[in-house]
């Protein structure tokens, strides 16, 4: 993990993933994502606060080649802040926000204003720093998305979130729901 600035991360991985069926396929791919505050995110004084020095290269309320947008996330016409939309998304699948303190966005963001974000991790946080929850919104190739939210099985030390779903959207246009 390579820190940026505060409350900013840039996290590095590969993403791995073989088909085994009759369209066998197989890749590996190398990613980088940020992982960020969502309080942060929603100061509207962090690119000058935060990124100082980074311009033009990455900006949150403002263009840049690599670009934060909140609307990109959980997208509506309520006007709701990404927070609130947040939180609310999670109560309505029935997981409790109450000891909530914190949210962190691992995502990726726009480069050079496109967006292509499969999927994007929320994690609730209590005031420890432990995680309680995960809110994964999967985005397909056709800009849908779904929102599932993923209990912490684990403990403090040691999250572990862990899910199973049917599949309700396409998520190639190569391959049937």
């Amino acid at each position: 993990m390579t820190r940026a600035a505060d409350n900013f991360a840039l996290l590095t991985g590969v993403v791995t993933h073989h088909r085994h069926d009759e369209h066998a396929h197989a890749f590996k791919h190398h990613q980088f994502w940020t992982m960020a505050d969502v309080d942060v995110l929603s100061d509207p004084f962090v690119d000058s606060k935060a990124l100082a020095g980074l311009w033009p290269w990455v900006g949150v309320h403002r263009t840049a080649l690599y670009r934060f947008h909140a609307d990109d996330h959980l997208p509506d016409t309520s006007g709701r802040d990404l927070k609130t939309k947040v939180l609310q998304t999670v109560q309505a699948q029935g997981v409790s926000t109450k000891s909530t303190a914190n949210i962190i966005l691992m995502c990726h963001w726009r480069y050079a204003n496109y967006t292509f974000n499969p999927v994007s991790l929320f994690y609730g946080l209590d005031a420890t720093g432990a995680a309680e929850w995960c809110l994964v919104e999967v985005e397909n190739t056709f800009y849908e998305r779904k929102p599932f939210v993923i209990a912490n099985s684990g403990s403090g030390q040691h999250p572990r979130f862990e899910a199973t779903a049917p599949k309700s959207f396409y998520v190639s246009p190569f391959f049937k729901v």
